[in-house]
């Protein structure tokens, strides 16, 4: 993942919630337990963009701030980094999300787990990985609508 900041200072990416000082995103930044790492920091320049090594980071979402050289801290931007590729990502994974309402569906028949369906027009769901290769699977039913899938904003066909 790369990252610039408008300011000298140090970018640091950390687990997703709110940060109020640069001691607390030290801190996220220290609490590495058994090799895993939790959050990353970097010295930057103003403009000069800023590369973080994310392989050894536990799947989920992550916030990146900018700390400029007198401490104040910015409000974030949002950001998800993947360590590895799940085999399988299910309904419930940080990277999924939707727009609109969604129902669950337990033990699912479909893969033993859950499935989600939309209650409004328009709903949409975002899984985000960096493969090279997925299935969606999904159910087609009287009662079900047209799902049409994108793979990086071009339109791939219906499911």
């Amino acid at each position: 993942m790369t990252a610039t900041s408008s300011v000298p200072g140090k970018l640091y990416l950390v687990p997703a919630k709110a940060y109020a000082s640069e001691s607390e995103l030290e801190q996220a930044v220290l609490s590495a337990v058994d090799g895993t790492v939790y959050g990353l920091k970097a010295d930057a320049s103003a403009g000069i963009e800023v590369s973080f090594d994310t392989s050894h980071m536990e799947p989920g979402k992550y916030q990146l701030y900018a700390v400029n050289l007198r401490g104040i801290v910015s409000p974030g931007s949002a950001s998800i980094t993947v360590s590895s590729e799940p085999a399988v990502i299910d309904d419930t994974s940080p990277f999924v999300t939707y727009s609109k309402r969604w129902s669950t569906l337990t033990n699912a028949s479909l893969h033993g787990g859950s499935e989600r369906y939309a209650l409004d027009d328009g709903g949409s769901v975002e899984i985000m990985f960096y493969g090279t290769r997925a299935t969606v699977y999904g159910t087609i039913a009287f009662n079900g609508g047209i799902a049409d899938v994108y793979v990086d904003g071009e339109l791939k066909g219906p499911l």
